[in-house]
């Protein structure tokens, strides 16, 4: 009777059996699971070594009135940390630095030693230019900047736009420190409806006040003054000429201001920033040429056989019948088209002769009717 019993519990799975913990087989792919790691690693540190870093564009420095150069190089070089260039423009030289403490370095070595030069504003210097639009004209500048100010935005200036006539436009410029950017959500001031924007950018050439060159501005020039009415050094508000007496241009000795845009040298500058602008096109507006085929890349060719089988198939006769088809309305449409043109150039012979022959009708009708009568 036991064995009985045995035999039939032998088959069932007790408790104890589903409680043990499990033999420990050993998993044969286990290796690849540290060689993935191993390579995810890998993965992450060529990704990292990959990463460039962005350096921020220095503007460069045009230096003037540089009679020794191997002086002036060894006077600088020691205060240049990272990598530098010179080019040699006959003019002046353009001084390209590498990093923004260098850019300051030499802008404060060339101030103090009053070496002549201009340069641009760094980016990270510039200012927020925004514009104010829909305030009356009668709210004066001063008006706007303590209203801003009391709005704890950090405002440098604040300028009325006028038009073409010198009359104030309902649109007010305003420059404010760069940290000042929830402007842009400002929509009421003085309790009027306003739009703040960002302010686009002149697509003019600039030209200094102070030195009256062009391509900078007076702010980042440390050139001597050039008056706008002569050719004399010095500034356009120290100018004793008289009002009565045509003005000379400092850049060309023409009967005209520096600041006439119908100059030639303000031409000939335009003229050369249009060519470099089509020469290197905004990438937005590049033509990305469609790739060509090689001559020697592989084309697959279909065998006559398999040229067969489509014809003979009811697909293939159908798509001949359609070929077909088409190319009789197409040579339908032709003729028609050449009858046409045909028509068009007879048709004033034809209405010439029928005039003609109505003319000879009338003309010959009385003799016509006597013979008439008389028979």
């Amino acid at each position: 009777m036991q064995k009985t019993s045995t035999s039939q519990n032998a088959g069932k799975r007790t408790s104890s059996i589903a409680l043990s913990p499990r033999t420990g087989n050993k998993n044969r792919f286990t290796p690849l699971l540290n060689l993935n790691d191993d390579s995810n690693d890998a993965n992450t540190e060529k990704i990292d070594m990959d990463i460039e870093v962005v350096r921020q564009k220095i503007p460069p420095l045009y230096i003037y009135d540089i009679n020794d150069y191997n002086d002036f190089l060894k006077k600088i070089s020691p205060l240049i940390v990272e990598n530098f260039n010179i080019n040699n423009r006959n003019i002046f030289l353009k001084l390209n630095l590498s990093t923004v403490d260098d850019y300051r370095t030499i802008t404060k070595y060339l101030s103090v030693n009053q070496i002549k030069y201009h340069t641009y504003q760094l980016p990270e210097d510039r200012n927020l230019s925004v514009i104010i639009r829909n305030l009356p004209i009668s709210i004066t500048e001063a008006e706007i900047y303590e209203a801003l100010l009391e709005l704890n935005y950090e405002v440098t200036s604040v300028t009325r736009l006028q038009n073409r006539n010198k009359s104030s436009i309902p649109i007010v410029a305003v420059i404010l420190e760069k940290s000042a950017k929830n402007i842009f959500s400002l929509d009421r001031l003085f309790h009027c409806v306003i739009t703040v924007e960002n302010r686009k950018n002149n697509n003019s050439i600039p030209q200094c006040q102070n030195c009256q060159r062009f391509n900078h501005t007076k702010n980042f020039c440390k050139l001597p003054p050039r008056c706008v009415k002569c050719p004399e050094l010095h500034h356009f508000s120290e100018c004793t000429k008289d009002k009565n007496s045509p003005p000379i241009c400092v850049n060309c000795n023409e009967n005209h201001p520096a600041n006439y845009k119908g100059c030639k040298v303000y031409k000939k500058i335009k003229n050369h920033s249009k060519v470099k602008s089509h020469r290197n096109p905004p990438k937005h507006l590049q033509v990305i040429p469609k790739p060509q085929l090689e001559h020697n890349s592989y084309q697959p060719q279909s065998s006559p056989q398999i040229n067969n089988l489509q014809n003979n198939s009811y697909a293939g006769k159908v798509k001949k019948n359609i070929s077909k088809n088409e190319t009789t309305s197409d040579d339908q449409t032709n003729n028609t088209n050449i009858t046409n043109d045909l028509i068009k150039s007879l048709m004033p012979l034809f209405t010439s002769l029928i005039t003609e022959i109505i003319k000879k009708v009338i003309t010959n009708l009385p003799t016509l009717l006597n013979n008439i009568n008389v028979n």
